[in-house]
């Protein structure tokens, strides 16, 4: 059984880069692990995985703390025509929820796509070429 930690904090101020966790939550489960980037849209928490994976969860919020978190379904990322990205193309990295929409990054291959919440791509995002340059990193 994999343990996963939940977090809720607060950014307090931007410029200081001041951060105040609020809440923990252990999340326990046999088939989820390596949740790389967390968004979060007023109800539903997305989260996805360094394989790909986009986990929705209901996640129960009460005065800043977290009253329980239940997965709702999960997602394998997947190309325009619904396929499973191949391995070499999975390593998703981050997530940010938009307008009804997940812009999710990559690590390996570095590129930013726009998916459906139900992790169908959309479209591919242009980055700066600099960013897209693996001999770059620092």
């Amino acid at each position: 059984m994999k343990k996963i930690l939940f977090l809720v904090f607060l950014f307090l101020n931007i410029l200081e880069a001041k951060l105040i966790i609020l809440d923990t939550y252990e999340y326990k489960s046999d088939t989820i692990s390596e949740l790389s980037g967390l968004a979060y849209d007023g109800k539903t928490l997305y989260a996805i995985s360094d394989y790909g994976v986009l986990h929705h969860f209901n996640i129960d919020l009460k005065n800043d703390k977290i009253n329980s978190i239940k997965l709702i379904k999960s997602y394998p990322l997947k190309n325009k025509r619904a396929k499973r990205l191949k391995k070499k193309k999975r390593d998703s990295e981050s997530v940010v929820y938009k307008n009804h929409n997940l812009y999710i990054s990559f690590e390996i291959e570095p590129r930013v796509e726009k998916y459906s919440l139900d992790g169908i791509k959309i479209k591919k995002i242009k980055i700066p070429k600099v960013l897209r340059d693996i001999s770059k990193r620092a």
